[in-house]
């Protein structure tokens, strides 16, 4: 094993080049470890403390113990972002946008496989951005039997809206209220005010 209590040093000190510090065993720094080189580990293990870096650090895995979580505190000016490879993880320090695919995310999650151009997202439409250069979409994929859907709602309901796809009575619905009011059925019937229209298009009288 290898100690160096606070306080304590190795090699010619600090500002020396050329200095190694080698052990088979455990290497246990009881204080700071400072490196303006590599540090090379098999494994390391760090305590309750932090790991304060300016340069790059190369991993292979984290974890935590149970029960804990890791954290990763970033600075909040432009350009102190956490990166996953050139571009396919980026959090913004700044903004706290996260785009996948993208290193310059237009809203708070931003997907995307390849560019559509010069093109940014609607300010009113931007909290999640699904982008590509040719198709593009969004898959929702539900249970056997079940139902998929897209749903709107406000601080007062939230379920005013909706629209989506039930698999076991394989129809499109659209609804408010937490109410269907429309239905394109299997056989292609619409039925508006009506889930069960009898005739290819079918409107309910609902007023009394």
């Amino acid at each position: 094993s290898l100690v160096c209590t606070a306080g304590g040093t190795f090699g010619g000190g600090y500002g020396d080049t050329g200095a190694t510090i080698s052990t088979a065993g455990v290497g246990q720094f009881n204080g700071a470890l400072t490196t303006d080189g590599a540090l090379t580990a098999a494994s390391a293990t760090f305590g309750d403390g932090d790991i304060t870096n300016v340069g790059n650090i190369a991993l292979d895995s984290i974890s935590s113990d149970a029960g804990t979580s890791i954290a990763i505190t970033l600075g909040t000016d432009a350009g102190d972002d956490l990166l996953v490879g050139t571009d396919k993880l980026v959090v913004e320090g700044d903004s706290g946008k996260v785009g996948i695919g993208t290193t310059a995310p237009d809203g708070p999650l931003h997907v995307m496989s390849a560019s559509a151009g010069t093109v940014t997202a609607d300010e009113n439409a931007d909290e999640f951005v699904i982008e590509g250069s040719a198709n593009t979409g969004m898959t929702i994929l539900s249970g056997s039997g079940q139902a998929g859907a897209i749903v709107f709602g406000d601080a007062g309901n939230n379920n005013l809206g909706q629209f989506g796809y039930h698999q076991g009575n394989e129809e499109m619905f659209w609804g408010r209220d937490d109410k269907q009011q429309m239905v394109l059925d299997s056989d292609g019937r619409l039925g508006i005010n009506t889930t069960s229209p009898d005739h290819q298009f079918e409107v309910e009288n609902t007023t009394a």
